[in-house]
C-alpha cells in the first residue's frame, strides 16, 4: 500500500506509544460515554459499546459532548485506564484539551494527532501501530507528523501556554458546577441537548467575562 505522505499530519500531544488500534466509525463522548474506572466504553448506544479503550490507539473522526469530557480523560489518566493515542480526522478540542491537561498536571502522556483523510482511512486497517520520533509506522509505512507548536509563533514557551489553557478549562468547570444565572435557568428548565449546549455557552461566556475583567485591571496595574 502507498500512502501520499505530503498530506500534513499534526501531532498535538507528543508521546511515544505502541499498540492495539481501535477504530471508532463514530465520534464518542467519553462523558457517560466511557468508565472513567475502567476505560470502557458504556454508551450502549455507541457501535463499539463495550469495547476496551485502555492502553490501544484510538482513532475517531472527532469527540463529541461537552467539555466535561476533557475531565473523564484527566481521570482515565490518574486511573491508569488511558488510550496510549487519540486519533482523530478532523478537528477535535475536547479531549485534545484533557491531554495537554494529563500531560501538565499528571504527568500522564496521551499522544493526539489529527492525521489527513487518507492517511487516517489507512490506518484504520491496521491492527497495530507505533508512535515515536514524530513517525507513525503501521503496515510498513513510517509516516512523518509535524509537531504542533502550541505557541502559534508568540514569545510564549508551550509551559506558560498549556498553564493559560489549564485556567481555561479549570474556571470553565468552576461555572459548569456553581451554575450562575443564566447556567443554572438553563439547566433547570431544558432537560435537552438544547439546555446542555446553552448550560455550556453561559458558563464559557463568565470565563471570557472573567479574562476580560483580569486583562482590564492588569492594564491598570501594570
Amino acid at each position: 500500500m502507498t500512502i501520499n505522505t505530503t498530506q500534513k499530519s499534526v501531532l498535538f500531544v507528543k508521546n511515544e506509544a505502541k499498540g492495539q488500534v481501535v477504530t471508532c466509525k463514530e465520534g464518542l463522548s467519553f462523558w457517560g460515554g466511557v468508565d472513567p474506572d475502567t476505560g470502557v466504553i458504556i454508551d450502549v448506544h455507541h457501535p463499539n459499546h463495550g469495547e476496551i479503550l485502555a492502553g490501544k490507539i484510538v482513532l475517531m473522526p472527532t469527540s463529541r459532548g461537552s467539555c466535561s469530557g476533557s475531565g473523564v480523560l484527566l481521570q482515565l489518566a490518574r486511573n491508569g485506564f488511558a488510550p496510549k493515542a487519540l486519533v482523530f480526522r478532523e478537528t477535535e478540542d475536547i479531549l485534545t484539551l484533557g491531554a495537554f491537561i494529563a500531560a501538565r498536571l499528571f504527568n500522564s502522556h496521551i499522544a493526539v494527532l489529527r492525521l489527513a483523510p487518507e492517511i487516517y482511512d489507512a490506518l484504520s486497517t491496521s491492527k497495530e501501530a507505533e508512535i515515536n520520533d514524530n513517525t507513525l509506522h503501521f503496515l510498513g509505512q513510517s509516516i512523518p507528523i509535524y509537531l504542533y507548536e502550541i505557541s502559534h509563533g508568540t514569545t510564549k514557551d508551550s509551559s506558560e501556554a498549556i498553564v493559560y489553557y489549564s485556567l481555561f478549562f479549570i474556571l470553565f468547570r468552576y461555572f459548569d458546577i456553581m451554575k450562575p444565572f443564566p447556567v443554572s435557568f438553563f439547566d433547570k428548565n431544558f432537560k435537552n441537548s438544547f439546555g446542555v449546549i446553552m448550560d455550556d455557552i453561559c458558563a464559557g461566556f463568565y470565563v471570557v467575562l472573567t479574562l476580560v475583567c483580569f486583562m482590564i485591571i492588569k492594564s491598570y496595574v501594570l
